[in-house]
């Protein structure tokens, strides 16, 4: 009787983290979805824009020429490239902007 009450309840425990994993799964597509309409939107409005994208690219490599791909699988290894870039790129505008020098 025990353990079919902790069978059960795992099996609850499982049905919850996969529709948690759904619910993120939909989340960070709809994400996606939005970016791509905003690059959209730039892009009528003729605003420069380069794209820091992971993988191979995806819907986003077709978007824009002016595409920094950085590839591989490993998505943490993907953000840490794209934010160091990011900090790169900020500093040098801060640089020429503000006349900051660091």
């Amino acid at each position: 009787m025990i353990i079919n009450n902790k069978i059960k309840s795992l099996k609850l425990y499982l049905n919850e983290i996969k529709q948690i994993e759904k619910d993120i799964n939909n989340a960070i597509n709809l994400i996606k979805d939005i970016i791509i309409e905003v690059k959209k939107m730039a892009k009528k409005k003729k605003m420069r824009i380069l794209s820091f994208i992971g993988n191979k690219g995806g819907k986003q490599k077709k978007i824009y020429t002016n595409n920094l791909i950085i590839t591989g699988n490993d998505m943490a290894r993907i953000q840490e490239v794209q934010l160091f870039l990011g900090h790169m790129i900020f500093e040098e505008v801060e640089k020429k902007v503000f006349n900051k020098n660091y």
